[in-house]
């Protein structure tokens, strides 16, 4: 019986790599974790300022992809806004803000709907604003 499931093994291995479904080979990829805080009215990414307003109103959310960092928070005239601040070592730091309208505030919630998607408004899962962007490269 052994002697059978080996000859099906070796079949089965010999097929795979064949039609191509054996694995890729490694490779080495780079990729810079980033590292995001808050302190105050201020966001922080890899140390650097990024973002200053008067106070956070949600907290810091990160997109899927790692390359954007999602959250609320009153400008420095006080206005309520949603921000993406871009993080992605392909392009140049990138901030992008959006007026939170009445229906969303206080916006104490900010999730990833999806790509360059966000959702924000006072609770998490019931979003009353969504954002989108795209950019040109």
């Amino acid at each position: 019986m052994l002697r059978r499931s080996g000859r099906w093994a070796v079949a089965l291995a010999l097929l795979i790599d064949v039609i191509g479904f054996a694995p890729a080979p490694a490779r080495a990829v780079e990729s810079r974790p980033h590292e995001a805080k808050s302190a105050g009215g201020v966001v922080f990414v890899d140390g650097v300022e990024r973002w200053r307003g008067q106070e956070l109103t949600s907290g810091l959310a990160w997109s899927e992809r790692h390359d954007a960092i999602a959250f609320a928070g009153r400008d420095r005239s006080g206005e309520e806004r949603l921000v993406v601040l871009l993080v992605d070592d392909t392009i140049e730091p990138l901030v992008i803000t959006w007026t939170v309208p009445p229906v969303a505030r206080p916006a104490r919630a900010v999730s990833w709907l999806g790509d360059k998607k966000i959702g924000a408004g006072p609770d998490e899962l019931d979003p009353k604003m969504v954002a989108e962007y795209s950019l040109a490269r």
